[in-house]
Formats: structure tokens, sequence, C-alpha cells
């Protein structure tokens, strides 16, 4: 079992140092040398681009981009942790439904998402078009390129990584009653010690999407 398993693990790791590894130690390497005229790149090993991160220019934008994960990822977290609870709890065709409409979007490339964004979002979006024809507004929304845009992007591409691995924590768990082995001991509980589970449950069963979430727009 051990020599079936030996080659695929090799070929595993090996593509994983080849194509993850070696291109941030390249970008690493990189990082010391100095930029050149049109682009180019002069190899003078030194320091400046390490110093200029430390500059309010360069500081602002990290802290702009903290903030907009974290309220991206609550927002996410709201939205997602009911659709997982719901998956996790349904069964039958409402639940292959459920898990068909939540893997579809990783079926398709995330440029091409952010582009069907755009297609919907536009100033001849299909959002704008059809509040323009239902008489709600008088001119067309500006939603593109503003921060509203950015979080609901955000919230759009990456809600997914969040549903599922809830999903998954949610299986394993006793949070959804009736369904699993716990059940049958869950049942018999006292009412605060059901209450006590309840209630902690949920953020313990939200750590994974909500860590996950957060490094991926981090």
């Amino acid at each position: 079992m051990t020599k079936r398993f030996a080659l695929p693990s090799v070929l595993f790791i090996g593509w994983l140092v080849v194509m993850t590894l070696v291109p941030f130690g390249i970008i690493f390497g990189m990082s010391f040398l100095k930029s050149g005229a049109h682009g180019s790149i002069e190899f003078v090993p030194n320091l400046e681009n390490y110093a200029r991160t430390f500059q309010l220019l360069y500081f602002k934008a990290l802290l702009k981009t903290v903030w907009m994960s974290g309220v991206a990822t609550v927002s996410c977290l709201c939205i997602g942790f009911p659709v997982a609870y719901f998956l996790a709890k349904s069964s039958g065709r409402f639940r292959v439904v459920g898990m068909m409409l939540l893997f579809i979007p990783f079926w398709t490339n995330f440029i091409l998402r952010v582009y069907g964004m755009v297609s919907v979002l536009g100033s001849n979006g299909a959002l704008n078009e059809f509040l323009l024809w239902s008489g709600i507004i008088q001119e067309p929304l500006s939603i593109l390129y503003t921060p509203k845009g950015v979080y609901l992007g955000l919230i759009y591409n990456y809600l997914p990584f969040l549903v599922v691995p809830i999903f998954s924590a949610l299986e394993t768990t006793n949070l959804v009653c009736g369904k699993g082995p716990s059940a049958a001991s869950t049942s018999t509980r006292a009412p605060s010690t059901m209450l006590r589970m309840r209630s902690t449950s949920p953020p313990k069963s939200a750590c994974p999407g909500v860590s996950t979430m957060f490094r991926r727009k981090s």
C-alpha cells in the first residue's frame, strides 16, 4: 500500500514545489534587486524596496486592504452561514440543487466571473437597465469602480469559499438536529446543555470558512 502511493506522492510534492515554491522564490529574490528604465531589472542587491514599504502611501493601502477584507468577510458570513446551515440540514432534491448552485461558480474562471459582474453592474448593465425600465431611477447608478462595487465583487466571488468549509464543518457537528449518529445523544440532553451547544457551535463551525476567505482576499 505504501509503495503504491509513493510515486503519486512524490509527483504531487514535486509539482507543488515547481509550481508554487519556485515562483515565490524567484519573486523573493527579485525583491532585493533594483528596477531599471522601462521596467527592466538591474542585478544590484539592495533593500530599497523593503524600505519603501514603510512609506505612508503603502501603509494606507495595506490598512484599506485589511478593512475591505474584513467587511467583505463579515458580510459573506452573514449570508453564507444560513446557506451552509440550510444545505447541511436539507436532504434529497433541495440538497442536490443547492450543492450544484454552490459549486457552479468553481467551474468558471475567476476573470470570467469578474467580467460577468461588469455586465450586470455597469452603466448599461442588466441592473441599471432593469431599474431604468421599472422607473425606480432616472439615471444609471455608478456602481463599478466604487467601494460598493468592490464589496459586491468580493462577496460574489468569495462567498462559495466560505460556504463550503462551513458546510463541511456542520456535517460533522451536533448543530444540525436529526442528522448523524449524534442525533440520538443530543435528544436526551438537558435544555440548558442544548442551548449552550447551539450558542457555541456556530462560531466554531464558521472558523474554517472565515479564515479561508480572509486569507484569499488579503
